[in-house]
């Protein structure tokens, strides 16, 4: 995996992109923001916003892919122009026109995640899960560390049984598990977003987490998966960047490339 001290200095990529259409494809929690225990205080690092809205007047395509409700994060970023936002791992989509789709759920995936909710909730951790389009999300990161193994065990343990009865599965990300369409992924966001591309784009995906690794692995020929991250670790991802300064100094070489195009 290339560290950005590495990246930054290949004058012959940056040199080649310009003139190059371009694309930004973002997670959100951990990449452009940090992770804080209420997900609801997530906003952006600080000078982000004013910079995601320089590159797309420069040319640049962004498009975010998130767990989050589609709808969140345009009011977190709060970008001049109407962002287009993939949301709940790409069961729904925000075009920038204000168009939401929504993947179909369907009676028995949705039994199984009122199922899982029920289960939170007669166990006492209903104030752990969140609801959003297609899924639900089980946080630990709020709780006190001494007991979040053993509460996300049990979680993993009930939601698991509830998976393999609905056609769901279960997915870990940092902090907790999320209960999910089988199928449903960022990868498939990715893979969208590059038919929709002309075949000489340079396309670029940053994210942190285990989830963003569908979106790595449908990147891989076509662009460069970038890890966003404070320490390393095993991912599909080409690129490895520490944030928030390492994410600045990326960022700042994109528009670099579109301003000198």
């Amino acid at each position: 995996m290339i560290t950005w001290e590495q990246a930054s200095a290949m004058n012959g990529l940056w040199a080649g992109l310009h003139g190059c259409s371009l694309t930004l494809i973002m997670d959100y929690d951990g990449t452009l923001s940090p992770f804080v225990p209420n997900p609801e205080d997530a906003r952006p690092y600080s000078g982000i916003p004013e910079l995601l809205d320089r590159l797309a007047a420069a040319g640049c395509r962004l498009v975010f892919v998130t767990g989050r409700d589609c709808r969140q994060l345009p009011v977190f970023l709060d970008l001049k122009s109407p962002p287009e936002v993939w949301g709940s791992h790409g069961a729904e989509r925000l075009r920038a026109d204000g168009r939401i789709e929504s993947f179909t759920l369907g009676q028995l995936r949705g039994q199984g995640l009122t199922r899982a909710r029920a289960w939170a909730e007669s166990a006492g951790y209903g104030l752990a899960v969140e609801s959003k389009p297609g899924c639900l999300s089980f946080h630990v990161r709020a709780m006190a560390e001494a007991l979040r193994g053993r509460i996300l065990n049990r979680a993993r343990e009930a939601w698991t049984h509830i998976a393999g009865e609905h056609d769901l599965e279960l997915r870990a990300f940092d902090g907790g598990v999320e209960l999910r369409c089988a199928g449903v992924h960022k990868g498939l966001a990715v893979a969208t977003v590059l038919t929709e591309s002309e075949p000489d784009s340079r396309i670029f995906y940053l994210g942190d987490d285990q989830t963003d690794e569908d979106g790595f692995v449908a990147l891989k020929g076509r662009g460069v998966g970038i890890l966003v991250r404070s320490v390393p670790r095993e991912t599909q991802a080409d690129w490895w960047l520490r944030p928030p300064d390492e994410l600045f100094g990326f960022l700042e070489r994109i528009l670099d490339a579109l301003s000198r195009s």
